[in-house]
């Protein structure tokens, strides 16, 4: 199974982008989610199209399970 932390950030330009990380470590709290959420965008050291972060939006864990069907 695929795991994979999607951060959403909102951009000066009124847009939503992702950061995804993945495998992120098990037992993941979102008091970290948040706490990491919180560095990136005082840091700023992401650049998109889409403009400068200027905050969180959303975040989630998706997994992804793959099943190979022999042909």
């Amino acid at each position: 199974m695929k795991r994979e932390l999607e951060l959403y950030f909102l951009t000066d330009m009124n847009k939503k982008v992702k950061i995804a990380i993945p495998e992120p470590k098990p037992g993941i709290t979102s008091a970290n989610v948040s706490a990491v959420m919180d560095l990136i965008l005082q840091k700023g050291v992401f650049g998109f199209a889409q403009g400068r972060l200027i905050g969180k939006s959303s975040a989630r864990i998706v997994e992804t399970e793959i099943a190979d069907i022999a042909i």
